[in-house]
């Protein structure tokens, strides 16, 4: 990875590099239906151990406004 072998690695190093350096992109939108949108953008926010959880929202917020859905915040995903 990144000119590195990987073979060796810790589980641990493994799993900073796939939080950090690597992203999945899903067949679909991998949405949690019973959710709302805001929830559904906060969720990976979860995984990274350096967002507070009292920002999360914001990050989400900005991201929404960003793509131009800040409208659909707090409409669960079912009814989109």
């Amino acid at each position: 990875f990144c000119g590195k072998s990987v073979c060796d690695l810790s589980d641990s190093s493994l799993s900073r590099i796939r939080g950090k350096d690597i992203s999945f992109i899903f067949q679909d939108f991998a949405l949690i239906e019973e959710e709302t949108v805001l929830e559904n953008i906060k969720t990976p926010l979860y995984f990274d151990k350096k967002v507070r959880f009292s920002k999360m929202n914001l990050l989400a917020e900005t991201a929404a406004k960003k793509m131009g859905i800040e409208d659909l915040l707090h409409k669960k995903v079912c009814y989109l």
